[in-house]
């Protein structure tokens, strides 16, 4: 991969992570926003693949994944 065609896919992803913490900035005292990365590496109930799917990761690209490289570290 060139330079440039990994510039563009960093740059996608920012983009695209950005998107999803914006997404849930929308808060007011009343309704609080949940994080995007709910639930997380950081809680105590996690499923990984549920967590790569709610932020766009298809069933093709887990699969193609090594085994173990999936650590819900989604967000």
């Amino acid at each position: 991969m060139s330079t440039h065609e990994t510039e563009t896919v960093h740059e996608t992803v920012r983009s695209n992570y950005a998107a999803i913490a914006r997404a849930n900035m929308h808060t007011t005292p009343e309704s609080p926003a949940e994080s995007c990365c709910a639930p997380s590496c950081c809680s105590s109930a996690i499923d990984v693949t549920t967590l790569a799917t709610s932020i766009g990761y298809d069933a093709a690209e887990l699969s193609a994944l090594p085994e173990g490289a999936n650590m819900g570290l989604s967000c």
